[in-house]
């Protein structure tokens, strides 16, 4: 089978570590404050996710280093929001023995509660228009869960404002082409989207026009899309009439 034929250079690296020591009682605030971000981003409270970030930066600022993969013992922890990557990381994890012989249980966890604020401060400080700030913090949060679409799609969305097209480019391109990501079709078009917006920052019209089109079809509804596509042929017949 072609399978077999695979080389362990074939297969993506992974970033496990130990098992990590826990302080229980920071863990603990940790997931409460998280929990409220959580609950007041699912309800688009805009002033209650606003008064949460200066518990919300309290917590990052001694959080512990970032990780999704944990091996203890027999088994595998596998943090992330994203079930389909948990479930083919986890597997690829538990296999990464050498010796063949370790058989690993694989644990699928949600995300630390750590990856949760870090997203919930990259929102904020979008929201306040601090890109340099906000891609800081997903950036971080990324390596504490680098399969969360949302994240992927307000780390697009940050790089994009702050100007720096070329990287929002290359950047959506790896995640599309990243089948470890384990992308929903609504976390593809919101990548497509911001691919779209940087291609229009540089004047690639047709390029542009090709990402919100891709993005319509898996996301036919979204109307952010549509209006980008009224306005690059608006731009396109100026071009032609120049």
């Amino acid at each position: 089978m072609a399978q077999d034929a695979t080389t362990d250079a074939d297969k993506p690296e992974l970033d496990v570590v130990a098992c990590q020591s826990r302080d229980k009682a920071a863990e603990a605030k940790a997931q409460a404050v998280a929990q409220a971000f959580s609950a007041a981003f699912q309800s688009a409270d805009r002033a209650k996710v606003l008064a949460l970030v200066p518990d919300m930066e309290a917590v990052m600022a001694t959080a512990p280093a970032p990780y999704y993969l944990e091996r203890c013992d027999d088994h595998i922890n596998v943090y992330t929001r994203n079930m389909t990557a948990a479930l083919m990381v986890g597997v690829m994890a538990a296999g990464g023995d050498k010796d063949g012989k370790t058989k690993l249980n694989i644990n699928l966890s949600g995300p630390t509660p750590y990856a949760t604020i870090a997203h919930g401060l990259g929102w904020v400080y979008a929201d306040r228009k601090d890109y340099a700030r906000c891609i800081a913090m997903l950036e971080d949060g990324l390596k504490r869960d680098p399969f969360d679409e949302v994240m992927i799609a307000e780390h697009l969305f940050c790089l994009g404002q702050a100007g720096r097209s070329e990287e929002t480019i290359e950047t959506a391109d790896k995640h599309l082409n990243n089948f470890m990501l384990g992308l929903s079709d609504m976390g593809k078009a919101a990548i497509l989207r911001r691919k779209g917006y940087a291609l229009i920052e540089l004047n690639r019209w047709d390029e542009a026009e090709a990402a919100y089109k891709a993005s319509l079809k898996l996301d036919p509804k979204n109307q952010i899309a549509k209006n980008e596509l009224i306005y690059i042929q608006q731009e396109k017949k100026k071009l032609k009439g120049a």
